[in-house]
């Protein structure tokens, strides 16, 4: 279960998240089970509720079975914000990981413009160099990718109070509807840098459609941590309360 920490969690929020479902429904729910190598070792919960002028996305998981036999985990990332007629403005994210007896939390917090408040955080200066550009939480840059009419293209900075990261998205290929999309995690500046991590992850998403314009949800991720493969499946999708068949 250690393989299970900085980025198979960090791109299992990352699949959970790709929902253009979202903007078409003011509830959305998603269930997945986590497994690596083949044995399902965590269970997550999703749900993001929306609108007029803001939203507000959760993000749960646990470990279950045998593997909390060797580690258990609670991880547990909430965002919320506005919706201007510019997009998304993130206000605040937190960040809340337990591990056996061992804890870690972090918060974000933004301007009125959406830009990350940096004064008196303690930021090393390669992480303010990093966030210098446009910057947002990991739940709020994945609510905005999933506005695009192509969520599987382009490249996207955003900041979890320890690691900058890069996520880069494109497009594999499609069948009926479904999108199998490649996704590309780089660390940019932070903890993982700072313990020499800084080559390029790559991972595999497979969209749904949602039978509603421009919309889909994310029902599998795969690839691997430290050689031992992993993947993340859709259990059960739901928005506006109505199950969705994918």
């Amino acid at each position: 279960m250690a393989h299970i920490g900085k980025y198979a969690l960090a791109t299992v929020a990352t699949g959970f998240l790709l929902l253009n479902a979202a903007l078409a429904a003011d509830t959305v729910a998603v269930d997945y089970d986590v497994s690596l190598g083949g044995t399902r070792v965590m269970k997550a919960n999703y749900s993001a509720q929306f609108d007029d002028a803001s939203y507000a996305a959760n993000l749960s998981a646990k470990t279950v079975g045998v593997s909390k036999m060797f580690s258990k985990i609670k991880l547990n990332l909430s965002a919320s914000g506005k919706l201007t007629k510019n997009g998304l403005v993130p206000v605040q994210y937190g960040y809340f990981r337990k591990k056996n007896d061992k804890t870690k939390e972090r918060h974000l917090q933004f301007n009125g413009d959406g830009s990350l408040k940096t004064a008196d955080a303690g930021y090393e200066q390669p992480i303010l160099a990093a966030v210098k550009k446009s910057i947002m939480d990991p739940l709020s840059m994945l609510l905005k990718i999933s506005r695009s009419d192509k969520p599987c293209s382009g490249k996207h900075r955003s900041f979890d109070g320890r690691d900058v990261f890069d996520i880069s998205l494109s497009t594999v290929s499609t069948d009926n509807g479904r999108l199998v999309c490649k996704l590309v995690y780089q660390p940019v500046a932070g903890g993982d840098v700072d313990d020499g991590e800084t080559e390029p992850v790559t991972y595999s998403l497979t969209l749904a459609p949602t039978n509603t314009a421009q919309s889909y949800v994310t029902v599998s991720v795969s690839g691997s941590s430290k050689g031992v493969p992993f993947s993340v499946d859709a259990r059960s999708v739901s928005i506006n309360g109505a199950a969705l068949s994918y």
